[in-house]
């Protein structure tokens, strides 16, 4: 979730200016999308030597969110789309990133199904995916492969993150509220020595359970409002966190963007139920339709409230058992 509307954002004068500077770079508002000017080591050469730290500020922002949220086509080039994204992230405001993320992985796997479909002995169809947390989904899940993930004192070898001194004895890092995110267990993570093809081959290799393993030094959030044993019930109005659970459990449609713009993708939250520890309910028909605009409403703090007070007065939060695993559905 987030405060912005990406579809609805407006610059200032001097945040113009910014977006002016970044287009200059990547020649002009007509430049081609694969061009010279937008491959990411012309990116960088051009920004890297800018006395302006704000224009370097938005300009890594661009380039990030361009490999690693909006990796759609052209791929390993900067996307124009994200220039506004990233001028307003660069000053602190918060957007939901995460489901725009996951609407794009979302449609990039549905094209891979199609371009499958669609190839045969006889025709070549090439297909792009975001990989990276995929290969970080798969590692995480894998028997043989989540022993072998990063630790924090590699980590912290690398000299990528600052580690701070806590008199509680816990390792503090600079720039996050708790321990390091999951996904840097992965970071960097060579495994050529590894059977990837085989295990992933291997059913019983597959963990199907929530992340009842977490290394230590990491965190992985948890989407239920609650800690405590026991199923709870709740009103909307009694903790934010409701909101996101409402979000990962219901049907919907979610955005997504990329260079033509925003459409709206499938979620059907039985397909990975399990994923978050509740049992996998019967499939039921997504008939959910609506508008862009409506699909926006339960990602941003100021309107989820309301959109979810139409449609749910109270809110069962199913309880966990021991091995972290719910057993009954919501």
């Amino acid at each position: 979730m987030g405060k912005l509307n990406p579809m609805e954002l407006q610059l200032n004068e001097d945040e113009s200016k910014i977006e002016e500077k970044l287009y200059k770079a990547f020649r002009g508002r007509t430049a081609s999308p694969s061009g010279q000017r937008a491959r990411f080591s012309s990116w960088i050469s051009a920004f890297k030597k800018s006395s302006n730290r704000a224009v370097r500020r938005v300009a890594f922002f661009s380039m990030w969110m361009s490999k690693c949220i909006f990796n759609c086509e052209p791929v390993q080039f900067i996307k124009p789309f994200t220039f506004g994204l990233a001028i307003k992230l660069s000053k602190g405001m918060s957007l939901p990133l995460g489901t725009l993320f996951l609407g794009c992985l979302y449609l990039e796997l549905d094209q891979l199904h199609y371009d499958e479909l669609a190839s045969s002995p006889y025709h070549i169809v090439d297909s792009g995916v975001n990989i990276v947390m995929l290969q970080a989904f798969a590692w995480e899940r894998s028997r043989s492969y989540i022993n072998i993930g990063k630790s924090i004192g590699e980590i912290c070898r690398t000299k990528r993150v600052i580690l701070i001194d806590n008199p509680d004895g816990e390792d503090w890092f600079f720039g996050f509220k708790h321990s390091l995110p999951l996904l840097m267990k992965w970071m960097t993570l060579k495994v050529r020595s590894f059977p990837v093809i085989s295990s992933l081959d291997t059913i019983s290799d597959f963990i199907w359970m929530p992340y009842a393993y977490i290394a230590d030094g990491f965190f992985c959030s948890s989407p239920f409002p609650c800690t405590r044993p026991g199923s709870q019930m709740f009103n909307l109005g009694e903790d934010n966190k409701v909101l996101n659970f409402l979000l990962i459990t219901s049907p919907s449609l979610i955005p997504c963007l990329n260079s033509l713009g925003f459409s709206l993708v499938i979620y059907n939250p039985h397909r990975v139920s399990r994923q978050f520890g509740l049992d996998q309910d019967v499939p039921v028909a997504n008939d959910m339709e609506y508008d862009i605009q409506e699909a926006m409403r339960p990602l941003l703090h100021s309107l989820a409230m309301e959109y979810w007070r139409e449609r749910e007065e109270n809110v069962l939060v199913p309880s966990k058992a021991e091995n972290k695993l719910c057993r009954m559905t919501c």
